[in-house]
């Protein structure tokens, strides 16, 4: 799959006092603003019309509250107090996430981790 601009129907005849519609779409893999110029040529004529295309080009982007969760004292076996972040949506798109089950840190592999929801959409 190419990136750029598609047009659909890429190439007409229009007969005489004819119109047509013209459907453009962008694909793209990258964030960031693009402007172009695009060109309709007829290839029975030297005249072209030109059409001017812009567009701003987002991913959803997800902020949490707070970087770090600090748990105090524990014991082996028990379940801790359960600690509240928040998560953001900063952009204008539906924001989809999920949480992994984090490894364990340190010589120890047994390690639980509850979060709810594991995985949802931020509106």
């Amino acid at each position: 799959d190419d990136e750029g601009f598609i047009f659909r129907p890429s190439c007409l005849v229009l007969w005489p006092e004819q119109t047509a519609e013209v459907e453009v779409k962008l694909r793209t893999r990258e964030v960031e603003q693009y402007r172009a110029l695009i060109e309709a040529v007829s290839f029975d004529s030297p005249s072209v019309s030109c059409l001017d295309v812009t567009a701003d080009v987002q991913l959803p982007k997800v902020r949490l509250s707070s970087q770090r969760c600090h748990f105090a004292e524990t014991y082996v076996g028990t379940k801790s107090e359960a600690m509240a972040i928040e998560l953001y949506n900063d952009s204008r798109l539906p924001a989809t996430f999920c949480w992994p089950q984090p490894s364990a840190a340190g010589p120890s592999t047994c390690l639980e981790v509850f979060i709810e929801p594991s995985e949802g959409t931020l509106p």
